[in-house]
């Protein structure tokens, strides 16, 4: 059985892709996965308190054991054997983790997306750049609290979390636009990976014209267009069709 070492300083979790506890970098193995559950539960609000009622929500969803209150202590005491006795505090009503949001990846990649969003807002866009790509880094585990799949809270915090990550990609990517290095190939990848994002689409268009490649740019607004008609009877909406008057035009700024 693994368990961080009491003498450790350096320990992190990971929650993108299966949750675990990192030392020095090193994962420590968790036993079943309702001790995985357990912990994602906690390192969602790291040292916060939370009620024995919620975390039954998080771990089971609807289809919670007859005592759910004797279940999670049951786990805690299971998770206290590889994370240490310290580690999960019991608190009146609930439980919570001696965590912070620097010691867990999903939370640093939120605090480093805000953080980039307000470089790009003042148009630093390389050390913007910079920073989405650090974020960006730390979604590289896998998809964010999977081993909360059976509850309604935990698939909409995921959810909230993809889309972020969705987001973070596109920022990215019109921070490179803005700079003069757009990476054509990024773009057309991030475009045909999520045809129905219509920014994506806009970031490819404005970069081919700003290289100096209309035809290639209005071709790609009709590449859009035909995806949205087939797939979901939805013409473009106002800025592609915009973007596409302004590149017929040459009114696109440089």
């Amino acid at each position: 059985m693994d368990a961080v070492p009491t003498s450790c300083t350096a320990v992190s979790f990971r929650a993108f892709g299966p949750v675990a506890p990192m030392v020095d970098g090193v994962e420590i193995r968790l036993g079943g996965h309702r001790e995985r559950a357990l912990l994602s539960a906690l390192l969602m609000k790291p040292g916060v308190h939370q009620s024995t009622k919620r975390l039954a929500e998080l771990l089971w969803g609807d289809g919670q054991p007859r005592d759910p209150g004797h279940a999670i202590r049951t786990l805690v005491m299971r998770l206290r054997r590889h994370i240490g006795i310290l580690s999960v505090e019991t608190t009146p009503g609930g439980y919570r983790i001696q965590a912070n949001d620097d010691q867990v990846d999903l939370h640093r990649f939120v605090g480093l997306v805000s953080s980039a969003q307000e470089l790009l807002q003042q148009h630093e866009y390389r050390k913007a750049d910079e920073i989405f790509t650090a974020a960006l880094q730390l979604t590289m585990g896998g998809d964010p609290w999977v081993d909360l799949g059976a509850s309604r809270t935990g698939k909409a915090a995921a959810a909230q979390i993809n889309e972020l990550r969705l987001r973070t990609e596109e920022d990215r990517a019109w921070a490179r636009v803005s700079m003069g290095s757009p990476g054509i190939g990024e773009l057309t990848k991030l475009a045909t990976e999520q045809p129905l994002r219509e920014r994506r689409w806009c970031l490819l268009i404005t970069a081919l014209y700003k290289s100096g490649r209309q035809s290639e740019a209005l071709r790609a607004y009709a590449d859009v267009r035909r995806t949205l008609r087939d797939e979901i009877g939805l013409d473009p909406g106002p800025e592609l069709v915009e973007l596409e008057r302004q590149v017929l035009c040459h009114e696109l700024l440089q």
